[in-house]
């Protein structure tokens, strides 16, 4: 086994967004999207060649090399484009695709967050249970004391003292199988956290009071999530490159200027029989630009074209349909939240009842009025409200955390309400 490292979920979420794996690949993707724009523009940056000609030549000297240019000792040319609107739209499109890149850390962000919070309150949830069943065992050893010594005095039959160790094993089994499920959770969030698989992370404390932001109404909420979400933002930025690619394909037949220079250092000897001595020019340069009016282009064009406007399409399909579901999920979230909140009431008020109840068997058994069965009874009853209570404040921390990861920026919103925990020690749900 490896080290056990007790992080605050404060402290955890920092540490993930600089160590998790996932976050981490998400950020490499938005990288490479960068150079994609210099790959893009390379058409727009000159390229600088040289080149030196060792050839024999018999007869006419003919064009030789990638340049088609004539035989020299030494030659360069350089190469761009001055004006090129298609490809000038395709580096319009790349940028837009970087800015699309660059949401999905912050979306995998949030995800991460989601997992990590979401990890901590399955360890907490276990931690609790364990100290239930913890002081479960104390009660029931306590009891089977009690009832070994009355089988023993004859005021008790053996049976009773085989059903209080049949609790008592049930119960140290419950035990180990939470302790169990604690280790795993602590386990996903040490690989969530970029430790090694041998690693455990501890929760340092609760991690179930979650600050939801400010609104006026759910409609409010619902503005907001539409406005945060990542796969929004991430269709609408893939439209706007969709529609720079469409112009890149449109503008394929208007004129194209390049840029032409070059130099070449011709050799005598290679010339000399064909061009009088008095009329050779050793050095020659040219520099201009080149014109193309493209006339006839062929059927890729305009089947790019349409692809473009059916791919176009395609997006605001799934803009209009992602708007929906975003509504329709804000809307569960807060039904979700107004329920967990009920059932945690409930809860409480049930635990105050069956604390009341087994309160008064304890007094009736001082009296002799009330077994050790009825003692028994009320405490599963107790312990199971308990753990109804317990399970009932995690769900209700589950429901905030769902609501605050519709509502997006779930990182921040996380680090925003954890320092307002922090700072306000003494506040309660």
């Amino acid at each position: 086994m490896g080290e056990v490292h007790k992080l605050s979920l404060q402290q955890a979420l920092k540490r993930a967004a600089l160590q998790n794996p996932d976050l981490a690949l998400a950020r490499l993707d938005a990288e490479r999207a960068q150079h994609d724009i210099q790959i893009a523009g390379d058409a727009f940056s000159p390229r600088v060649r040289l080149r030196s000609d060792a050839v024999y030549t018999n007869g006419y000297p003919n064009s030789i090399g990638p340049d088609a240019s004539s035989p020299a000792l030494l030659g360069e040319r350089t190469d761009m484009s001055l004006y090129n609107r298609p490809q000038h739209y395709q580096v319009a499109a790349a940028k837009q695709d970087a800015i699309t890149a660059e949401i999905g850390p912050r979306a995998k962000a949030d995800d991460v967050a989601r997992q990590i919070a979401s990890l901590y309150l399955d360890a907490e949830q276990s931690a609790r249970e364990i100290d239930v069943v913890q002081a479960e065992m104390s009660s029931y050893r306590k009891i089977e004391a009690a009832v070994a010594g009355r089988v023993n005095e004859g005021y008790a039959l053996p049976v009773d003292l085989s059903r209080s160790k049949v609790e008592s094993a049930q119960n140290l089994q419950r035990l180990h199988a939470l302790e169990a499920d604690k280790t795993y959770s602590e386990s996903l969030i040490a690989l969530a956290l970029g430790y090694s698989g041998n690693d455990l992370v501890e929760p340092a404390e609760s991690a179930e009071s979650f600050a939801l932001p400010s609104f006026q109404s759910e409609s409010d909420a619902v503005d907001t999530a539409l406005s945060n979400n990542k796969e929004m933002m991430r269709l609408q930025s893939g439209m706007l490159a969709k529609r720079l690619e469409r112009r890149s394909y449109a503008a394929v037949r208007l004129p194209q200027v390049d840029l032409v220079q070059q130099y070449a250092l011709f050799a005598k000897r290679t010339y000399q029989d064909y061009f009088p001595g008095t009329n050779f020019q050793r050095n020659n340069a040219q520099l201009g630009a080149s014109f193309t009016l493209p006339i006839l282009v062929g059927l890729e064009p305009g089947a790019r074209l349409q692809q473009a406007d059916t791919d176009e399409e395609k997006l605001q399909v799934q803009i209009d349909d992602l708007g929906h579901r975003i509504r329709a999920a804000t809307h569960r979230a807060f039904e979700e939240l107004s329920k967990a909140r009920s059932l945690l009431d409930v809860a409480r008020q049930q635990l105050s009842l069956a604390q009341d109840e087994s309160a008064v068997l304890n007094s009736q058994y001082a009296e002799g009025r009330s077994s050790l069965s009825d003692i028994e009874k009320a405490m599963n009853t107790e312990s199971e409200r308990r753990l109804a209570v317990s399970e009932s404040e995690i769900g209700v921390a589950r429901a905030k955390l769902n609501l605050l990861q519709q509502m997006g920026n779930l990182m921040p919103a996380l680090m925003e309400s954890l320092q307002q925990r922090n700072s306000l020690p003494n506040a309660s749900d």
